[in-house]
């Protein structure tokens, strides 16, 4: 038996300027996998889940920054406290420069791969129009990404943090 921790957020409309410095943040925070500093601090540092990850999700009426995982029954408190603590760190401690170059590498280099098939260019397609970006969109993501400073990210991050604590309850 294990227990189920989602965190949902609400989060930055996909419209909004800040949005490439959100997308660049949540890579770095828990989006990148092996390299995201959830991943790190929950599975490597401390071996509580096999995985941990952060995403965002736009819906028609709220955008939302969401953090799933799942661990042992008694490590759930744990897990949570790492969250929390991440969540802090990633607003009080500004990301490294390597995180960010490597962050930035990964989203541009990996925007080709996504349009490496005919249903993978479609989704992308559907995508653009559910979000209502422009038809240039995709030729000028990788300069909007690369665009994204240290303190572009202590900027949403800071405001993600607002949002939770915002939201936040006891009912863990």
């Amino acid at each position: 038996p294990q227990t189920l921790i989602s965190v949902a957020m609400p989060s930055i409309d996909p419209k909004d300027p800040d949005y490439y410095a959100l997308k660049v943040m949540n890579h770095i925070f828990g989006a990148g996998g092996f390299g995201s500093r959830l991943m790190e601090e929950a599975r490597e540092k401390n071996g509580l889940t096999y995985g941990i990850y952060s995403g965002l999700s736009h819906q028609d009426y709220i955008d939302l920054f969401t953090i799933n995982t799942s661990t042992k029954n008694e490590s759930a408190s744990q897990m949570v406290e790492i969250i929390q603590n991440e969540i802090t760190r990633i607003k009080d401690q500004a990301v490294t420069p390597e995180e960010l170059e490597n962050s930035k590498s990964y989203l541009t280099g990996s925007m080709p791969l996504s349009l490496s098939s005919t249903n993978k260019i479609s989704g992308i397609l559907l995508s653009l129009q559910m979000n209502d970006r422009a038809i240039h969109y995709l030729d000028k993501y990788a300069a909007n990404i690369n665009a994204v400073n240290i303190e572009d990210i202590q900027r949403v991050a800071t405001v993600s943090y607002t949002h939770l604590r915002a939201h936040e309850t006891d009912s863990y």
